[in-house]
């Protein structure tokens, strides 16, 4: 921890390079966060109990999981390692990894490899279903917009909004691929896509601080705490009626 001159503290990330041992790239996975997208793509396969005897439906879950994650979060980490130095919370399974930059830079050729392996996989044993790859590379895309310059929708509220929608909806979409199984309905859609609008909102609550120091202009650093809370109630409220649509 360095002293800013500012009365403030951030954490030092520039130390000599490190070999990247299994722990950061799982820490930075957030196995504490997998629940999101494992739920985005299970909730499609409801009273669908024949995917439960079908070898691709354990892949897609598996590729849910860390490798799924870890495109994400490590694309995000890559990015935003200016704003992740200011959180205190990191170094955990939650909120990720207190990642060095040169630990960062090994990302791309182990996200690259755990990404493609499922994709082989379902190549050689289930053919008819590698389409669902292109879900992937949708997600992939998502992540891009998000994260990377020059559109960097993350630091460019209320645009990361939607963004993230289109993230997670490719996961659903690539369960739907790969299992064979109807496009969930309406009512299924606005109810995740408004539930997980208010999880957004809630993360960026907690880091609204952070945020606005480094310029990250989120939605809630644009609302301000107060006029978001109430966004995030009328989120929730909406959410409660979505099922009934």
């Amino acid at each position: 921890m360095v002293d800013t001159g500012r009365g403030g503290f951030v954490f030092d990330m520039t130390v000599s390079p490190r070999v990247l041992t299994w722990k950061a790239p799982l820490k930075i996975s957030r196995p504490g966060m997998w629940f999101v997208l494992i739920w985005f793509y299970l909730w499609p396969t409801g009273g669908h109990w024949s995917v439960f005897h079908s070898f691709p439906f354990y892949i897609g879950l598996l590729s849910s999981t860390l490798p799924l994650n870890l495109l994400m979060f490590g694309i995000n980490d890559m990015v935003d390692f200016d704003v992740d130095q200011l959180h205190a919370r990191k170094g955990s399974y939650v909120f990720g990894a207190r990642a060095s930059r040169s630990e960062l830079a090994q990302l791309p050729l182990l996200m690259a490899v755990t990404n493609l392996c499922p994709i082989v996989v379902l190549a050689v044993v289930a053919t008819e279903r590698v389409n669902s790859a292109l879900w992937v590379l949708c997600f992939l895309l998502c992540n891009i917009v998000y994260n990377i310059p020059p559109l960097s929708l993350a630091r460019k509220g209320p645009w990361e909004l939607p963004c993230v929608l289109l993230g997670v909806s490719c996961i659903t979409m690539f369960s739907c691929e790969i299992n064979n199984i109807p496009i969930p309905s309406v009512g299924g859609w606005l109810f995740h896509w408004l539930a997980m609008t208010r999880g957004q909102l809630h993360g960026e609550m907690v880091d609204i601080d952070d945020d606005a120091k480094c310029g990250k202009n989120t939605t809630v650093v644009k609302l301000g705490r107060l006029k978001a809370q109430w966004l995030m109630w009328t989120l929730t409220a909406c959410a409660a009626l979505a099922p009934w649509c």
